[in-house]
């Protein structure tokens, strides 16, 4: 479709950042972040946010669940 990421103004050097094509990462960043439920990310947990939730939690579960599937190693083992 096109679609870029987000492009931005960088502070310092004035010079415009971002606006590339989206990875397989970053699309699986964004499919996991629970602000999508309402809540934000505070170190290894969630807490509530002040907004409404815009995804159904039984939806983004599913959805983690499969992201989970996909992985070819498993989180204790990656970096080593």
């Amino acid at each position: 479709m096109g679609w870029r990421t987000k492009q931005r103004l960088a502070q310092r050097s004035g010079k415009v950042v971002g606006g590339g094509r989206w990875t397989a990462r970053q699309v699986v960043e964004t499919l996991r972040n629970p602000v999508y439920l309402g809540l934000f990310a505070d170190g290894g947990a969630t807490r509530p946010g002040c907004h409404d939730a815009i995804v159904d939690e039984v939806l983004f579960h599913a959805l983690q669940q499969v992201l989970d599937a996909r992985r070819t190693t498993d989180k204790a083992n990656r970096g080593h």
